[in-house]
C-alpha cells in the first residue's frame, strides 16, 4: 500500500488502493473529520477511484498544501469575474461577485521543467482523444489555487455495512 500521511480514518476502516499512476491511497470515512471538507465528484471527474455522485473528502490544513505531492489528487479553486467580464472591467466597476468553481485534479510535475507543475483532469485517457491540462505552474502559483488534498471518500452507510 502507498504511504498516506492522512491516516485519520478509524482503525479497521477499508482503504481504497489507488492505481499506480495516481500514487495515492484513499480512506473511506463514515464522518467528516474536523478541518476537512467535502466535494461532490462530477461526471467529468470520473476516474477509476471516483464515480460521479460520490463525495470526496479533502484536507484543508496547511500541512497538506505546503509541499505538493506529485501525482496526488487536489481540490483546486478557479475564480473569475461573472459572465465573461474581464478583470479590468471587474475592478473598474468595483463588482462584488466572482464565479468560483472547485474541481478535483491530479497534479503532476513537469517533465521538461521539474520546478513547475501541470494540472491534469481525472478522466481516463482514451486513445485518439486529446486531453488538455493546465500549466505549467510555479509552486507558489499552484499553491494559491489548491484548496486541499483529497484523502478519501465519504460513505456513511459503508460503516454500517462493515459492522453488520
Amino acid at each position: 500500500m502507498a504511504s498516506n500521511p492522512h491516516r485519520f480514518a478509524p482503525a479497521g476502516m477499508p482503504v481504497i488502493e489507488a492505481p499506480r499512476e495516481l500514487s495515492d491511497d484513499l480512506r473511506i470515512f463514515d464522518a467528516v473529520p474536523h478541518g476537512y471538507e467535502v466535494i461532490t465528484v462530477q461526471e467529468r471527474d470520473e476516474c477509476p477511484l471516483l464515480a460521479p455522485g460520490e463525495v470526496a473528502v479533502f484536507d484543508t490544513s496547511e500541512s497538506c498544501c505546503g509541499e505538493i505531492v506529485n501525482g496526488a489528487l487536489y481540490v483546486i479553486e478557479w475564480q473569475r469575474p461573472r459572465a465573461g467580464m474581464s478583470w479590468e472591467t471587474y475592478r473598474r466597476l468595483e463588482c462584488q461577485y466572482l464565479d468560483v468553481r472547485r474541481r478535483i485534479y491530479r497534479v503532476e510535475r513537469s517533465r521538461s521543467d521539474p520546478s513547475r507543475w501541470w494540472i491534469r483532469p481525472l478522466s481516463p485517457r482514451v486513445r485518439g482523444v486529446i486531453q488538455c491540462g493546465d500549466g505549467p505552474f510555479h509552486d507558489w502559483h499552484l499553491t494559491d489555487k489548491i484548496i486541499g488534498r483529497v484523502v478519501g471518500l465519504y460513505r456513511p452507510t459503508h460503516a454500517l455495512e462493515v459492522r453488520q
